[in-house]
C-alpha cells in the first residue's frame, strides 16, 4: 500500500509539474521554438528526478506544523473512531481496545495493492522495452549503412556547420541501403543518415535537410528524445508523461524547421520538402524522434512553416535561456517539494537514523537538573526539536518524574511514532507499571493515539510495529494481531515471521508449564530480528499451540520450531523443557515435510 501512496503523491506532483509546462508554452508561444523547448526539458528533467527530488529537497510547509506542549490537548491531535463493540462473552476489553478484524491467511492470494503493484512494474517493463526496441532498431540501421565521401555532402555540411557554430568533429554522413527518411542517432558520435536516393536531389533539397538534421544534433534532441522515452516507460499511466513527450518532439521539429529555414531562406520550398517526405512515410513504421518526418499527418506543422512569423524569431541568448530557468526553478522546487497540509506525524520525511536516536539517549542519562532546564527552554522556542525530547525523556525516565515524561512522550507519539526509541526499551513504554511512571489514563491517552495512527495509516508496518510494542505488555493479544498485520502487508520481511515465532515460542512453553508465570527460565539462541517476542496469557498460549498443530505456514511452523530447540537446548532439564523441545522437533519435522526443498529446516 506504501508503494501506491508514493505513486498517487508522484503523480500529483507530475500534474503539477505539466501544468508549468503548459503554462510556460502559453506564455511563450510569441517567443522561439528553442525557448519553449528549453522550459519543457526544464520540466522533463524534474519529471525524471522527481522521485530523488521527493527525498533530498527540503519540505516547504503552507500551513505550520502541529506544536504540542501539553498533553492534555494531546487527544484533540488525531480523531479517533469508536471503538469496536467488544465480543460476547466472559472477557471485557476496556474502552479504546483495539479490535482487529480477520486477517487472509498467510501466503492466500495477494491483495489488490500487490496485483495493482505488480501491474505497474509489468507496464513499466514493456515500456522501457519498447524504448529500448526502438533505439536498437535505429542502430541497426546504422550499421547497414555505408559512409558517404562524395565531396559536395560534406562541404555544403562543413559550410552550415559553420553557420550554426558547431564545434568539431561534425557529425558522420551516412547512407542507407533502404528507403528511409533522413535522421540523426546517436549522442557522443552522433551520425546522419541520408537515403539511398540522395544523389538524385537538387543542392536546396539536400541542403534543408542537412539543415535541419545539423540543428537537431546542435540541439542534442536525439539525447532528449530519450530521456522523453524513459520518462514516459516511469510515469506510462500519466497523460502528463505522453502529452510531454509530444510537445518536445513538436517544438523541436518546429526549432529545427526554423533554423533550416535561416540557412537556406525559402519558407515555401522548404514546406515543400518536407511534405514530400511526409508522403513518403509509410504508416504503422516508427520512425527515430529526431527523423525529418514520422507522419504522413504533418498538416500543422507545414502551417507553421508557412508562418514565417512563427519561425524567424529570434534565437534565444544564453541571457534569456538563463532568465527563463530562474522563473522555472521556483515553480519546479514547488512542484516537487510543497506540502499543503501542516507536518503529518507519519509523513515521509527524513528523521533521526537509529543509531543517532540511541546516541542521544544515553546522552539523556548525563542531563543535569540546570540542563534540563535548558532544554525545556529551547523546546519553547522550538517545539520540534526531537534530540531536546528524547535527551529530556531519558532524564526524566532516570530520575523517576512522571509528569514532564508523560507530557514529551505523548508528544512524540503523537508528531513521531516512526522513531525507532519506541522500541529501545521501559524508558518509552506506555504500559502501567511499579515504577509509577504511567497510571491508566496516560495509558488510555497513549493508547489512543497509538491507534488513530494504525487507523490512518493501516499499510505502514513501522507504525503498526510500533503500536504493537506499546501495548504488547497490557493487551498481548491486540499486539499479536497488530504483528500478525504487519506480515500480511509484508509477507516476504522476515522480521515479521522471527517477532511471531518469537511469541509463539513462549505460547508453547507457557502452555506445557500451565501459564507464564510458571517458566523458570529463558535462555534465547541468538535474535534474528529487532522485535522480542511477548507472554500471552494461558488461554492463549494454548489457543496458539493448537494453532500450530494444525497450520500449514512453513515459515511460522519452522521458525518456532527452532527458537523451541536452540532455546531448550540451553536451559536446565524438566518437563517443561524435554515437552517444549520435543514439540519444536515436531515442528522441524512438519517444516521439512511442507518446504522439503528448504535447506534451513535440513539443517
Amino acid at each position: 500500500m506504501q508503494y501506491l501512496i508514493y505513486l498517487g503523491e508522484l503523480a500529483l506532483r507530475a500534474l503539477a509539474l505539466g501544468a508549468i509546462g503548459l503554462l510556460a508554452t502559453r506564455l511563450l508561444r510569441r517567443r522561439s521554438a528553442e525557448i519553449q523547448h528549453l522550459a519543457l526539458a526544464a520540466v522533463l528533467v524534474a519529471m525524471i528526478a522527481l522521485p530523488l527530488l521527493m527525498v533530498l529537497l527540503p519540505v516547504v510547509r503552507l500551513l505550520p506544523a502541529s506544536k504540542i506542549r501539553n498533553h492534555s490537548s494531546i487527544n484533540a491531535v488525531f480523531p479517533v473512531a469508536t471503538p469496536s463493540a467488544a465480543p460476547s462473552g466472559p472477557r471485557s476489553e476496556p474502552e479504546g481496545s483495539l479490535t482487529v478484524a480477520p486477517l487472509p491467511r498467510v501466503g492466500s492470494f495477494p491483495g489488490w495493492p500487490m496485483l495493482l503493484l505488480a501491474g505497474y512494474s509489468v507496464a513499466t517493463g514493456y515500456q522501457l522495452l519498447r524504448s529500448a526496441r526502438a533505439v536498437g532498431k535505429a542502430r541497426r540501421m546504422v550499421k547497414r549503412c555505408a559512409p558517404i565521401t562524395a565531396a559536395p555532402p560534406n562541404a555544403l555540411l562543413c559550410d552550415l556547420a559553420v553557420v550554426h557554430a558547431m564545434a568539431y568533429p561534425l557529425p558522420e554522413l551516412l547512407e542507407s541501403p533502404e528507403e528511409v527518411v533522413p535522421f540523426v542517432a546517436g549522442w557522443r558520435d552522433p551520425v546522419i543518415v541520408l537515403p539511398a536516393n540522395w544523389r538524385e536531389w537538387d543542392e536546396f533539397k539536400i541542403g534543408s535537410v542537412l539543415a535541419h538534421e545539423l540543428a537537431h544534433v546542435r540541439r542534442n534532441d536525439w539525447r532528449t528524445a530519450i530521456l522523453a522515452s524513459l520518462n514516459r516507460a516511469i510515469f506510462w499511466y500519466h497523460p502528463v508523461a505522453w502529452w510531454l513527450e509530444r510537445q518536445l518532439r513538436r517544438v523541436a521539429e518546429e526549432a529545427c524547421d526554423a533554423a533550416a529555414i535561416r540557412s537556406m531562406h525559402d519558407t515555401h520550398r522548404y514546406a515543400a520538402v518536407v511534405l514530400e517526405f511526409a508522403v513518403s512515410v509509410q504508416p504503422g513504421l516508427e520512425w527515430p524522434a529526431t527523423a525529418m518526418a514520422r507522419s504522413s499527418k504533418a498538416g500543422g506543422r507545414i502551417e507553421r512553416i508557412l508562418d514565417e512569423r512563427a519561425l524567424w524569431k529570434s534565437v534565444a541568448s544564453r541571457g534569456v535561456r538563463l532568465r527563463i530557468l530562474l522563473v522555472l526553478f521556483p515553480l519546479v522546487y514547488a512542484a516537487t517539494a510543497l506540502q499543503i497540509r501542516g507536518t503529518d506525524p507519519i509523513s515521509h520525511r527524513p528523521f533521526l537514523k537509529e543509531a543517532e536516536q540511541a546516541t542521544i539517549l544515553s546522552e539523556g542519562w548525563k542531563v543535569t537538573p540546570d540542563e534540563a532546564n535548558r532544554l525545556e527552554a529551547q523546546l519553547e522556542r522550538d517545539p520540534d526539536n526531537v534530540e531536546a525530547r528524547i535527551r529530556l525523556l531519558s532524564h526524566y525516565y532516570q530520575r523517576m518524574q512522571p509528569a514532564p515524561r508523560v507530557k514529551h512522550l505523548l508528544w512524540l507519539i503523537a508528531n513521531h511514532p516512526e522513531a525507532d526509541v519506541f522500541r529501545t526499551g521501559p524508558g518509552f513504554s506506555i504500559a502501567p507499571d511499579w515504577s509509577g511512571l504511567n497510571d491508566s489514563d496516560t495509558y488510555q491517552q497513549a493508547k489512543k493515539l497509538w491507534l488513530a495512527h494504525v487507523q490512518r495509516l493501516p499499510a505502514d508496518t513501522r507504525i503498526i510495529a510500533h503500536a504493537a510494542v506499546a501495548l504488547m505488555n497490557p493487551e498481548p493479544e491486540a499486539a499479536l494481531e497488530l504483528v500478525r498485520r504487519a506480515r500480511r502487508i509484508e509477507p516476504t520481511n522476515s522480521e515479521w515471521v522471527e517477532w511471531l515465532a518469537d511469541t509463539y515460542h513462549l505460547a508453547v512453553r507457557a502452555a506445557f508449564a500451565g501459564g507464564p508465570e510458571r517458566i523458570r527460565e529463558r535462555a534465547g539462541f541468538g535474535r534474528r530480528s529487532r522485535w522480542f517476542g511477548f507472554w500471552l496469557p494461558l488461554p492463549a498460549s494454548l489457543q496458539l499451540k493448537t494453532e500450530l498443530e494444525m497450520s500449514t505456514d512453513a515459515a511460522l511452523v519452522g521458525a518456532t520450531g527452532e527458537w523451541l530447540v536452540r532455546e531448550t537446548n540451553r536451559l536446565n532439564d524438566n518437563d517443561e523443557v524435554r515437552q517444549s523441545k520435543a514439540f519444536g522437533e515436531t515442528l522441524l519435522g512438519r517444516a521439512r515435510s511442507l518446504e522439503p526443498d528448504n535447506l534451513r529446516w535440513n539443517r
